[in-house]
């Protein structure tokens, strides 16, 4: 949901017309995205594979949909690291829309996983492009703990000025974190599934925003 967001905010600002379906849409947005697609006012629509039920297929084929792009397509085959059934579903799109390109992306795909995913997909001689695992924008470090809140709260003073993301494992951990950093004079809002929806925005928003 949070990607959702990030993305089709940064292209409506690069005047790309986009929208997304979740479920962080009350009834009225919902109602007026869905009528967009049918007018074809977007050029991209972000949806979660779940979406695609027999309304939300019968729905796109009435409009003109030129492509189908799947983000994390590892998660297809059962050999990828973070199977989902229903994006193994997606398999239905070749079979129901002949004429749409099919595309999947993914940076965790072994030769069997991509095998598995041309299959699932049902794909006919597609073009495999396989890039480098090489970032280097990314730098990995590993630091012997000595108190995970006092480690956490070194890492941000050390950074003054410049944003960040902490992960956490579990949600009483995000809130817990968030208010220690708090206490320490830390701005500092958690983000997690069990906030409502508008918590949640407000707290994107504010981070995308510095």
């Amino acid at each position: 949901i949070a990607l959702m967001k990030d993305q089709v905010d940064r292209l409506l600002s690069r005047g790309i017309r986009a929208a997304f379906l979740n479920s962080t849409l009350d009834p009225t947005d919902r109602r007026r995205v869905i009528a967009g697609i049918s007018r074809g006012e977007y050029r991209l629509i972000f949806v979660a594979p779940e979406r695609f039920d027999e309304w939300f297929y019968h729905f796109l084929q009435g409009v003109n949909v030129g492509s189908f792009a799947i983000d994390e397509a590892h998660c297809i085959s059962h050999w990828g690291h973070d199977f989902r059934s229903d994006y193994r579903q997606l398999g239905e799109l070749k079979r129901r829309f002949p004429e749409a390109s099919v595309h999947g992306f993914t940076a965790t795909a072994t030769p069997r996983v991509r095998d598995d995913i041309i299959a699932q997909l049902g794909l006919v001689e597609p073009a495999v492009l396989v890039g480098d695992f090489f970032r280097p924008n990314l730098v990995y470090r590993v630091l012997r703990r000595r108190g995970e809140f006092q480690d956490v709260v070194d890492a941000v003073r050390r950074r003054p000025g410049k944003a960040g993301i902490v992960y956490c494992i579990r949600r009483a951990d995000v809130e817990d974190l968030t208010g220690l950093l708090r206490s320490a004079g830390v701005k500092a809002v958690g983000y997690h599934a069990g906030m409502e929806d508008s918590e949640r925005t407000e707290a994107q928003d504010a981070f995308a925003g510095g």
